[in-house]
């Protein structure tokens, strides 16, 4: 039983030191701003502000993704447990 506890107690440590520093809004923003220009566009124009609008939906919809991924992957594990009825 110790062995295991130990296992987990070491799993759980490696899963907390994977977790990256998030991302702050002026580095999201530049990021942003590095896809444009990497696309070609010229810094303050129309097309410019779009392409930034679009980098920012593409984001939130990346994390929409991402979550509703781990809800499919909730929904398809089988319980942890073995719904038994008793009152049968």
């Amino acid at each position: 039983m110790r062995p295991r506890l130990v296992a987990v107690a070491g799993l759980l440590l490696l899963a907390g030191c994977a977790a990256g520093v998030p991302e702050t809004p002026q580095e999201r923003q530049a990021r942003f701003q590095a896809a444009c220009n990497e696309a070609g566009f010229k810094a303050d124009t129309e097309a410019n502000k779009l392409c930034l609008l679009i980098q920012q939906q593409n984001d939130r919809l990346d994390a929409v993704e991402r979550r509703l991924g781990f809800i499919q992957s909730d929904l398809n594990s089988p319980p942890l447990y073995y719904p038994y009825r008793w009152w049968r």
